[in-house]
């Protein structure tokens, strides 16, 4: 089927109106909207928004449960790039983009409104809707606010607030998509790694993927080359498997971080267009895996 474009201009604008008065009558309005399990009344308001044409693309043939859609376990996540794994990095960075998709699988039923303000916790959407909607507390224009907000990052991100990174961080269909195309491509290199151990680097917390695709985002020429992404992965992956059940030598969020940006760092001094698979490799195996933090005068001394 064809998923319109969302005018991505026309989106920005849906969404700020919804953000400028916090706990709001148009802020409780288009909670309610979402209160409803049929999703009828929100995926009319928001297909008022102007579109363009789109792509011809399947829909997940499975219904999710809101434990699926907000955290999706690794089979999700594959089903996912493999369904639509003809989209080109710009689509794929699109909030609008991730929006319609949003809608189109509200609307056939594969998710419901409430997991949009689900985060994966033991309260589910439905009921943090209902506390918001009827909190007498004096911080219930904050839980509503809360709520409209986690609909957005949730439905395609919301870069306004969060940047760039919101779209691959905080929407759960353009994540999935985002990490098993990342997870595909470097697994492809060793024949010792699977898609499966891979992705466990970046499916073991939120914050392994966070500064991932902070590098990823960073305007730095030098982690926009894929084959220095698909390098990194490949990198943290062999610590992985080689760390055993060593907690002490296991990746976590901070060793992450220091590798992409001591990477970036060493390579930009290099023309790394020119080098080969192996080369950069070579390259990420020499940088030490530490859990320090990065500073500059410590980037500069590697």
């Amino acid at each position: 089927m064809e998923w319109k474009q969302l005018d991505a201009a026309e989106y920005s604008q849906f969404r700020t109106d919804r953000l400028r008065h916090k706990g709001g009558k148009i802020q409780r309005s288009f909670l309610e909207s979402v209160r409803n399990e049929e999703g009828a009344g929100f995926v009319e308001l928001v297909g008022r928004i102007p579109t363009h044409e789109g792509k011809n693309l399947q829909l997940l043939a499975i219904p999710l449960s809101e434990g699926e859609f907000v955290n999706p376990p690794f089979k999700t996540e594959e089903r996912m790039y493999r369904l639509w794994n003809d989209l080109t990095p710009a689509e794929a960075s699109s909030s609008a983009f991730w929006a319609q998709a949003t809608i189109q699988h509200l609307k056939h039923q594969r998710i419901r409104p409430s997991y949009l303000v689900g985060r994966g916790g033991s309260e589910k959407g439905q009921e943090r809707i209902e506390r918001a909607l009827e909190s007498t507390d004096g911080d219930r224009e904050k839980q509503v606010d809360d709520c409209v907000r986690t609909i957005f990052r949730q439905m395609g991100g919301l870069p306004e607030v969060r940047g760039n990174r919101s779209v691959f961080v905080d929407c759960p269909l353009a994540r999935g998509w985002w990490r098993q195309r990342l997870v595909s491509r470097a697994a492809r290199h060793k024949p010792v790694l699977s898609d499966k151990i891979v992705g466990s680097v970046v499916r073991e917390s939120k914050g392994h993927w966070e500064k991932v695709v902070a590098a990823m985002v960073s305007r730095n020429p030098v982690f926009g080359l894929e084959d220095v992404q698909d390098a990194i992965l490949v990198r943290l992956s062999l610590h992985d498997i080689n760390a055993g059940e060593s907690r002490l030598n296991k990746i976590t969020s901070d060793k992450v971080q220091n590798l992409c940006q001591r990477f970036c760092f060493t390579g930009g001094s290099k023309e790394l267009g020119v080098f080969d698979y192996d080369e950069i490799l070579d390259m990420a195996m020499a940088i030490k895996l530490t859990p320090n933090p990065p500073i500059d005068n410590r980037l500069k001394s590697s």
